[in-house]
């Protein structure tokens, strides 16, 4: 039974995959870098003896060859993209804004250290503990932002016309208790100087 099947060789090593599908023999090939595309004869002596149509062999082929081509623009871009990573300078990166964004996570070690380095941080320790010193690094160094709100301004100054009023209305008050106080008293004054003058007729008169 197949799944009687020792996986190991009388000598004890591992058994070779007994794999005889037509695609995954058309894998193997084209891993070993056997290329029977434009080759119409190991096309037709393929698909006779795996029984299957030279048009699928094809098909399948193109396939495989499209996955290489995608796998070699990835291994190029990521071979770009780590030279010019390597290139860059401290001066190359926005660190705060890379701290805002929370982006500082995605950078590697080796640009973290750009950083450390350039502030004579210690360089040691794992890529999370550098992360966390870097972050604490820029938060304390974040400089003071003063924005000019004009409409904030705006608001300031009606507040200040309206304590303005306020004090020029006091003020009006203030004067009005004065005059009227003035008045009061001035009548006070004059009903005592008439009791004054007819107590001193009285006095005379006796």
């Amino acid at each position: 039974s197949v799944f009687n099947t020792p996986i190991n060789t009388d000598a004890g090593l591992p058994r070779d995959p007994d794999d005889y599908m037509p695609r995954a023999q058309l894998r193997k090939d084209f891993a070993a870098g056997k290329r029977i595309l434009g080759n119409p004869e190991e096309v037709k002596t393929f698909a006779k003896k795996y029984i299957v149509k030279e048009e699928y062999i094809t098909q399948y082929v193109q396939h495989l060859q499209e996955l290489e081509w995608a796998k070699e623009i990835r291994t190029r871009t990521r071979q770009a993209d780590a030279a010019e990573k390597k290139n860059k300078s401290f001066e190359d990166y926005a660190w705060q804004e890379l701290l805002e964004d929370e982006k500082l996570g995605k950078l590697t070690v080796a640009e973290l250290n750009k950083y450390l380095a350039h502030h004579n941080l210690p360089l040691t320790g794992k890529k999370a503990d550098k992360d966390r010193t870097i972050v604490m690094h820029l938060a304390a160094n974040v400089p003071m932002v003063f924005v000019d709100d004009e409409e904030e301004e705006q608001e300031m100054e009606a507040r200040e016309e309206i304590i303005a009023e306020i004090d020029s209305d006091d003020s009006d008050v203030a004067i009005e208790d004065f005059e009227l106080d003035e008045i009061e008293t001035g009548e006070d004054s004059d009903s005592d100087d008439d009791e004054t003058v007819l107590f001193q007729s009285l006095v005379d008169a006796q």
